[in-house]
């Protein structure tokens, strides 16, 4: 018998040898283990790869070679090789990547493998190995686990004939392939730098790639090859960013202080399940990082000598199109500080201070930020005591910053620092850039610029700065950034105006400025054409000035003057005023007062002649008293430093308001709504019917009133002149032009025979006079649209909603004679209440001047012309490109008719387009120091004015008449 099994045991060993097995697969309830190898031969000078499959029941698991919060590694061991193979021929497992799983509610991790897995293990088969067959033993050692551990070893082999090729046995080719795919990249085969440290009890580990592999990852993890490190729960924050990812967890009670490297795996799961993994090794660093910021509190030297003051540096390095801020951050944003200082008992520590910061313009919207886009070192000064003892010195800090893009993410963290103590400075040299460009951007606090001198007027806020030394048309651009909000409105207007050592800055004033402005501190930046850029800081407070000082300022400084002109010119101005009170007449703003006045004449067309006569004097008369009354109040203004010009009342919207009741109610009085007796209503009877002396006089003043919003031709150069002269000279130009005014009406009632021409009395002038209401009507919309564009359409609905009130009030009125002395007393108190009522609402913040942006202007806006701004004339001028510029306001209605029939015809626009001349348009309807400058500058002291800069630099600008046509528009622009 026992012949028999020998003969069959020598027949079928050799068949298991080549069929690979050894020994049979280790089953227990839980788990199969079995050790195979990828091929079915073995072949000299090759590697062998065999591996330990493991293959848990359902909700069971084995552990990664290290098992986290608990659990054991597959080992194997006590290898049996054939003769002439060393141990050394078996290499270390090969570990795919683990499952990160968390055990139950119990706050703990282990890093499994809850499936079957193949833990691959390469031999390596010497060259000169002869045998015909190759054969391994080993003790496999697991751990298989689900609420308990069950710990399972057992012996394993393998036996596989010697051949010249490898042959895959195909039962273990997808394991293998599984296993090899879901193995992390080893270290030295990935170029991701990673890097630890350690803040506020917490480990953070950093890893930075190339390029931006972690843009679709979902899910990350970090394991750690050691324990007593960090915690895996309950708290794990994980940062993913395109180019980068950290993981936090909290620190292990017995975390090792000493510790440099941390080995450990990367591991993360794309949008698509897929998975990835990279062996890491990083290493300590100072280094912090936080959403889209790396921050990281350095010193400029290797050591601190006690008793010499050492600079430490806040490094904060932002993402692409992310920043950090200065010390006021603008329109948004809070600084970075430093603050809850760590430090040897008598350290003293200065402030942290700021480089120049950068003007950052909020994507599409008026919002500026004050910040840094790029990396920025915040330095501060450190003294430790002169007789400190120690070797090291620690230094900690809390350090608080924003970080923003289109959101923002505050930031805090305690940074620390430790240096050795030594007898003499030892430089860095890796942060000496950082040091020497921080010193290069800090303002300087030396300076011989002074103070600001800060002036207000209208909306606008301008800031000036004048020095001996600085040249300031040396540089190309400049901002200035003030240390508290509510100061200017950054954007969008910022205006830059040099003018030899003086510079201006002007902005929009903020919508609630500081009551105290006297109190201002900032920063003066200057760049100049190649981006190199100057910081000046001022300390000490800015020096209110009046609105009208920056621009006489520059004046002084180009040397600017009068060019001689005096009274020898005064007969030429005097004439030239007469003139264009004359052709006043033809314009449209005084055609519905005029009205009122020819409807008197012929009414009164069969009085005496003297009665005539008088009759135009009395008009003469309002008209030449509220000249002088305007340009009294005008000058006086200018006097005490308001920088307005002609017309400067119809900036006012209380005034636009009261312009538009009377407007209104006189164009009911025509209607027949109401007739007004005696007493006050009796001056708004006499100024409809033009009925005694006294009407002619108030007609003449409100004709005046409503005119001011015309500049007729010949009167801008007459007004310039006289708003340059002493009192008396003005007021006999201003004169001459209330005279020009009422020269017409006058002369008409000078001479009878005149009358002949107009039309009999008849019961037509009932119906002329009704119909004369709707020019009044027609004025108060269009004063009410002026509103509106000033003040918006609360304000403007409120006025409107007072006019209808008024409407009700007169109707009231005039019933008064057919209702009892009980209605009668109401319909008085409606009257009272609403002339109140009127009275109140134009001293309320609804008809308070809204901001009137570049931007809205811009907005207006085609492509036909470019909202004026003094930096970019400058520009243009400068690149030798011609300029159109048209100062404009809503409530000039010459303006209006020369936009309307002259401006926007295709004609014009094609003629600009055609000679390459850049259209800007400047808006005046509310206040404006930089239109207000340019306007002076050119002697006119109101709207509108039209100037041709020629393409040459330094050719002179070409003032264009006033009244404009197609014609002279295109001859101007092809003479250039």
């Amino acid at each position: 018998m026992w012949k028999f099994a020998a003969r069959l045991a020598a027949v079928l060993l050799p068949c298991l040898a080549g069929a690979g097995l050894k020994a049979q697969v280790h089953s227990t309830g839980q788990i199969e283990v079995e050790l195979v190898a990828e091929t079915t031969t073995a072949v000299p000078g090759e590697t062998l790869w065999l591996a330990i499959r493991l293959d848990p029941i359902e909700n069971w698991h084995t552990y990664w070679k290290f098992g986290g919060d608990s659990g054991e590694a597959t080992s194997a061991g006590d290898w049996r090789l054939p003769a002439g193979v060393s141990q050394d021929a078996v290499g270390e497992i090969v570990w795919p990547i683990p499952e990160w799983t968390p055990f139950l509610d119990s706050g703990l991790v282990t890093f499994t493998y809850g499936h079957e897995v193949f833990l691959p293990l390469p031999v390596a088969i010497p060259a000169d190995f002869s045998g015909d067959s190759f054969a391994a033993e080993t003790t496999i050692d697991w751990q298989v686990c689900e609420v308990i551990c069950i710990p399972g070893s057992a012996r394993f082999g393998v036996s596989l004939p010697v051949a010249e090729a490898p042959v895959v046995d195909e039962r273990w080719r997808e394991g293998f392939a599984t296993a090899r795919a879901n193995t992390p990249a080893p270290l030295g085969e990935h170029d991701l730098v990673a890097r630890f440290n350690r803040h506020d009890g917490k480990v953070n580990v950093m890893v930075r790639a190339d390029d931006a592999r972690f843009a679709e990852v979902d899910e990350a993890w970090f394991l750690p090859t050691r324990g007593r490190v960090m915690r895996y729960a309950p708290y794990r924050d994980v940062m993913l960013e395109d180019s980068r990812i950290q993981i936090s967890t909290e620190q292990h009670a017995r975390h090792p202080m000493d510790m440099t490297e941390l080995d450990g795996l990367l591991a993360w799961v794309d949008e698509e399940g897929g998975l990835h993994g990279y062996d890491l090794r990083p290493t300590l660093a100072s280094v912090a990082w936080d959403h889209s910021i790396e921050i990281e509190l350095i010193a400029e030297n290797d050591n601190i000598v006690p008793g010499e003051t050492a600079w430490l540096g806040l490094r904060l390095d932002p993402a692409e199109h992310w920043h950090t801020y200065w010390k006021m951050g603008g329109d948004s944003g809070e600084p970075t500080s430093l603050g809850e200082w760590s430090a040897p008992p008598g350290t003293e520590i200065g402030p942290l201070q700021f480089p120049a910061p950068s003007w950052l313009p909020f994507y599409d919207t008026d919002l500026v930020n004050f910040g840094y886009e790029e990396e920025v070192l915040h330095p501060v000064a450190v003294t430790i005591p002169a007789d400190y003892a120690g070797d090291t010195v620690e230094i900690s800090t809390l350090a608080y910053w924003n970080v923003c893009d289109l959101i923002c993410i505050p930031g805090e963290q305690r940074l620390a620092i430790s240096l050795p103590v030594g007898e003499a400075p030892a430089p860095n040299a890796a942060h000496a850039e950082l040091f020497a460009s921080a010193r290069e951007n800090l303002p300087l606090a030396d300076h011989d610029l002074g103070v600001p001198l800060l002036a207000v007027a209208g909306e606008r806020v301008s800031l000036g700065f004048e020095s001996p030394t600085v040249d300031f048309a040396a540089y190309s651009d400049a901002w200035f950034f003030p240390e508290q909000r509510r100061v200017i409105k950054p954007g969008p207007l910022r205006d830059v105006s040099v003018r030899g050592n003086l510079l201006q800055i002007t902005h929009q004033q903020p919508r609630r400025m500081l009551d105290d402005l006297g109190a201002v501190h900032g920063t003066l930046v200057l760049e100049d054409a190649n981006g190199g850029r100057t910081a000046f800081e001022f300390a000490d407070s800015a020096r209110m000035a009046s609105s009208t000082s920056l621009p006489v300022m520059a004046a002084n400084v180009s040397g600017g003057g009068d060019g001689g002109v005096g009274l020898a010119s005064l007969p030429l101005y005097m004439l030239f005023a007469l003139l264009g009170g004359m052709i006043l007449n033809l314009m449209p703003c005084v055609f519905p007062v005029l009205s009122l006045k020819a409807l008197g004449f012929v009414a009164a067309s069969g009085d005496t002649a003297r009665r005539q006569r008088n009759e135009g004097l009395a008009y003469t008369g309002g008209i030449l008293v509220s000249f002088v009354l305007l340009a009294s109040l005008l000058i006086a203004l200018r006097a005490a430093g308001e920088q307005v010009g002609w017309a400067f009342q119809f900036q006012q919207p209380w005034f636009l308001a009261f312009i538009v009741y009377l407007f209104f109610t006189l164009g009911l009085s025509l209607s027949g709504v109401f007739e007004i007796g005696t007493g006050l209503m009796g001056v708004g009877n006499n100024l409809t019917t033009g009925k005694g002396y006294r009407g002619s006089f108030f007609t003449g003043v409100l004709a005046t009133i409503v005119a001011t919003p015309c500049t007729a031709p010949f009167m801008g150069p007459a007004l310039g002149f006289a708003l340059t002269q002493p009192w008396i000279v003005a007021m006999l130009v201003f004169l001459s032009l209330g005279f020009g005014m009422a020269l017409p009406i006058l002369v008409l009632s000078r001479v009878p025979a005149l009358t002949r021409f107009l039309p009999r009395p008849g019961a037509w002038m009932n119906t002329f006079k009704q119909f004369m209401a709707f020019p009044l009507y027609a004025s108060a919309a269009f004063f009410l649209w002026v509103l509106g564009n000033q003040v918006g359409v609360m304000g403007m609905s409120l006025v409107l909603g007072v006019c209808i009130l008024l409407a009700l009030s007169a109707w009231l009125y005039q019933r008064r004679h057919v209702v009892g002395p009980a209605m009668r007393g109401a319909n008085y108190a409606v009257g009272v209440a609403t002339l109140f009522l009127a009275g109140y609402l134009m001293q309320t913040p609804f008809l308070q001047t809204l901001s009137r942006a570049d931007t809205e202007l811009a907005g207006q806006a085609s492509a036909e012309f470019e909202p004026f701004s003094g930096a970019r004339l400058t520009e243009l001028r400068s690149a030798g490109t011609p300029v159109f510029v048209n100062m404009t306001a809503d409530w000039c209605i010459t303006c209006l008719v020369n936009e309307q029939s002259t401006l926007g015809t295709e004609r014009v626009q094609r003629s600009m387009e055609s000679n390459n001349i850049v259209y800007m348009k400047g808006d005046w309807t509310n206040e404006d120091p930089e239109i207000t400058a340019v306007l002076e500058e050119f002697r006119r002291p109101s709207v509108p004015l039209y100037v041709l800069y020629p393409g040459d630099p330094a050719g002179e600008p070409v003032i264009l008449p006033q009244i404009l046509t197609p014609a002279i528009l295109d001859d101007a622009f092809s003479a250039i």
